[in-house]
């Protein structure tokens, strides 16, 4: 029962955390696609590019935030280790 009641923390808190982002991906989804089975994990993109953010510079940093909608790395750093937080202590239950 609690890693049920943990799962729902995080899934609360990667919603909320940035549903702009989240919404952006769906709104943009292919139209075409419609009605087709497509699955999409707007956790695993904001993942992949927070990481690219940590090896990124000027622009291309810049770019990867706007998308991101946060206005510094260290702010989304601070998201991503309140993320791995709540995963490690799911681990240990």
């Amino acid at each position: 029962m609690n890693q049920i009641l943990n799962l729902l923390i995080i899934l609360f808190f990667i919603n909320f955390s940035n549903c702009s982002f989240q919404s952006t991906i769906f709104n943009r989804m292919d139209k075409d696609k419609i009605g087709e089975n497509l699955i999409i994990s707007p956790i695993s993109i904001f993942q992949v590019l927070s990481l690219s953010a940590n090896g990124a510079r000027k622009d291309t940093l810049k770019e990867i935030l706007d998308v991101l909608q946060y206005k510094t790395i260290d702010e989304l750093n601070k998201i991503n280790f309140n993320i791995l937080s709540i995963i490690k202590n799911l681990a240990t239950i």
